[in-house]
């Protein structure tokens, strides 16, 4: 097995956490992370050959925290982020991190990523994909993203809770969120910060979806062939003054620009398209702790089987990198 992977995609939940979404009442704690502990991450990522993992609060984030008390989602993004900053310290070249902000309160999340990228010096910041129904590029975010533009910060997008999901036709079989509406919410935020023109006014945050970009890459044409006749009829990406938006570059631009974590995502034909697209973009995501032993092999299984030794070693390693040079 390949030793060194630095993983982009490694959730963690300290007690302090857990014990605070316990107390605002969320109950629903996965049993992966319930007990999660430094020596269960590195154990993980030992099995793995991960040499780095950089750290991320999951969904709920603390969306559940701010819906009742701003002030305490505030604090406790202070605490998680100064925790992380703690647990890379104590750990040199094993742990790194994405803050977590208080979202989707702007002002005091606008606050804490100065004090987490310039005081504490975190590798960039965690995004949900939706914050109850707005979604990433919605203008009401604008403070934030211009606060990581003046930054060129790295962003770490992952999927939130779809909404309204109890409103849509089900086919028979209704699995978890998990099973592709997480998937389906990535794409939709990506596309939206891409039509808002979010990423034309901020042309140096470096993106990074996580599960290969949910179904990005794979609509790439039909995104690009919808946009020019949508934009043309004068009926679709309305900007603030009812006029059409005009996005800068092709879509195919934006998409080889964003970075993408394999996290459950590990097939070959997959990876061979996103790497057209995209490529030097690939990056090591191993969704730990949320894989069981037997899913944990079969992915790595599949990645190590399954894909060119040259793209491997990009993935691996080498496209990281590029982004994090700190962890060489």
């Amino acid at each position: 097995m390949f030793q060194g992977r630095i993983d982009v995609h490694h959730h963690i939940i300290p007690s302090i956490y857990s014990d605070a979404l316990l107390s605002y009442g969320v109950v629903q704690i996965s049993e992966a992370l319930e007990h999660w502990s430094p020596e269960k991450s590195l154990a993980a990522m030992d099995r793995m050959g991960i040499q780095t993992a950089i750290c991320s609060i999951c969904g709920p984030a603390l969306l559940p925290i701010v819906q009742i008390k701003r002030e305490g989602g505030q604090f406790m993004a202070r605490q998680l982020n100064e925790y992380m900053a703690a647990l890379r310290q104590a750990y040199p070249k094993r742990f790194g991190a994405f803050a977590v902000l208080p979202m989707p309160c702007v002002e005091e999340s606008v606050e804490e990523l100065i004090y987490a990228l310039d005081v504490l010096h975190l590798d960039g910041v965690t995004l949900m994909s939706n914050y109850v129904g707005q979604y990433l590029g919605d203008s009401v975010f604008d403070p934030v993203f211009d606060a990581l533009q003046a930054r060129k910060a790295c962003v770490y997008i992952h999927p939130g809770k779809p909404v309204a999901r109890h409103l849509m036709p089900r086919p028979q079989f209704v699995g978890p969120d998990y099973v592709e509406e997480t998937c389906f919410n990535t794409t939709r935020a990506a596309a939206n910060l891409i039509f808002s023109q979010t990423l034309d006014r901020c042309p140096d945050i470096r993106v990074i979806l996580a599960h290969m970009g949910g179904a990005l890459p794979y609509l790439a044409f039909r995104l690009q062939m919808c946009y020019d006749r949508l934009t043309a009829q004068g009926t679709a990406f309305d900007g603030a003054e009812g006029s059409p938006r005009r996005i800068a570059h092709p879509i195919s631009h934006y998409i080889a620009r964003m970075y993408y974590d394999i996290a459950l995502s590990a097939g070959k034909p997959v990876l061979d398209t996103l790497n057209t697209l995209a490529p030097g973009h690939i990056l090591f995501g191993s969704d730990s702790l949320y894989m069981s032993l037997q899913e944990e092999q079969a992915f790595l299984q599949a990645f190590e089987t399954g894909v060119d030794a040259s793209l491997q070693k990009q993935i691996n390693r080498e496209n990281a990198l590029a982004l994090f040079g700190q962890y060489a």
